[in-house]
């Protein structure tokens, strides 16, 4: 999959998706290129959320076989909402979304850009 194609079709769903990249493990993969309003991390702080992410994403996934496979985890900073989509191969796609925004319809459009593979198991 083209991952920085996924990014920048992710940041043109609506103009409050700020920020869209996706990670392996710790490590930034690509990114979109960030809009007016994105969070803005020092070196320090990014190093620390890309630590953070995997963990985030990784605790539900161990419940997985007990309820399902995980769509995403959301974490809300102050004007901001933070999606962590889990995908193939370990990667997962990061969106900041300024709020407000309609919810539902964002992250539907969103999941549907996400691989085949992806969307067969859920």
């Amino acid at each position: 999959m083209d991952y920085g194609a996924l990014c920048d079709r992710v940041l043109g769903l609506s103009g409050q998706v700020v920020t869209a990249a996706v990670l392996k493990g710790q490590q930034l993969v690509t990114a979109g290129a960030p809009k007016p309003g994105a969070p803005e991390p020092s070196r320090e702080e990014l190093e620390r959320m890309l630590f953070q992410i995997p963990i985030l994403v990784g605790i539900p996934k161990t419940n997985e076989k007990a309820v399902g496979q995980v769509g995403y985890v959301m974490v809300n900073h102050g004007g901001y909402n933070f999606y962590l989509f889990p995908m193939e191969q370990g990667h997962i796609l990061a969106v900041a979304v300024l709020l407000p925004y309609a919810h539902e319809d964002l992250v539907s459009h969103i999941l549907e850009l996400l691989p085949q593979q992806q969307q067969q198991e859920k």
